[in-house]
């Protein structure tokens, strides 16, 4: 699986190794845009695509780094061969065995809401149930929907929280697919656990906030200036107490 390019209905999915000096500038940006790092911030963004570019498989050499478990791969477009996002996955570091996997994806910020990390996660579980991995967990900052909406689309369900007090999610590979009214179901009690725990005032704040990230991409796409709006909208929602920068 070293330098195994996999495939979606949109999307290829190819080892960091393959960028050119343009794509790691591309993907470099990408996690240092302060939206995208919101939930994902990095030391040094560009570094790190540096370093991922050297690794060719997991290192296993350290138990306590994550990171040293995981394949990493650069979502292109089929279409258009731009970059739409990045993701890891692979051997969960509290797991002893391959049995559960682990995973984290980043999209590029004019390609939200578009379903493309609900399509990439799908294409990790497809790998993982191939590697005859048995579950796959994933958690994120409590805050974090878009992560979670993801999570629930491709079947995850909650089960507790993490030693970081976030909610945790599992996805049982031996279980068949959901329908559209069981996911509907799972994300409806999501919003509702968020809300119990975060508070009827912040939940309704952050719905705001998302809503103007929604706006804001919006208008990306339709082809204003990316770091003119990004600067805009951050100094708005920076205003309000309860958006988080990590």
């Amino acid at each position: 699986m070293t330098n195994t390019i996999f495939e979606t209905e949109r999307l290829l999915l190819k080892p960091f190794s393959m960028l050119s000096k343009e794509e790691k500038q591309i993907v470099g940006d990408s996690w240092a845009n302060p939206f995208n790092a919101r939930y994902n911030a990095m030391r040094d963004p560009y570094g790190s695509v540096e370093e991922l570019c050297k690794l060719s498989q997991p290192t296993f050499k350290n138990l306590t780094e994550y990171y040293d478990y995981m394949y990493f791969r650069v979502a292109f477009s089929k279409e258009t061969s731009e970059i739409i996002g990045t993701c890891r996955f692979g051997q969960y570091h509290k797991c002893t065995d391959n049995s559960t996997w682990d995973f984290g994806f980043n999209v590029l910020l004019k390609h939200w809401f578009k379903g493309y990390g609900v399509e990439i996660l799908s294409c990790i579980g497809d790998i993982a149930k191939a590697c005859g991995v048995k579950t796959i967990r994933g958690g994120a900052d409590m805050e974090n929907f878009g992560s979670y909406k993801a999570m629930v689309k491709n079947g995850y369900e909650y089960v507790g929280y993490d030693e970081d007090g976030d909610y945790e999610y599992l996805l049982d590979l031996s279980k068949p697919t959901k329908s559209k009214a069981e996911i509907e179901q799972i994300w409806q009690a999501h919003l509702e656990r968020t809300k119990q725990d975060l508070g009827a005032i912040k939940f309704i704040n952050l719905q705001f906030i998302n809503s103007q990230i929604v706006e804001m991409v919006k208008r990306i796409q339709s082809g204003e200036d990316e770091n003119a709006l990004v600067e805009k909208y951050l100094n708005h929602l920076n205003a309000i107490e309860e958006f988080k920068m990590t």
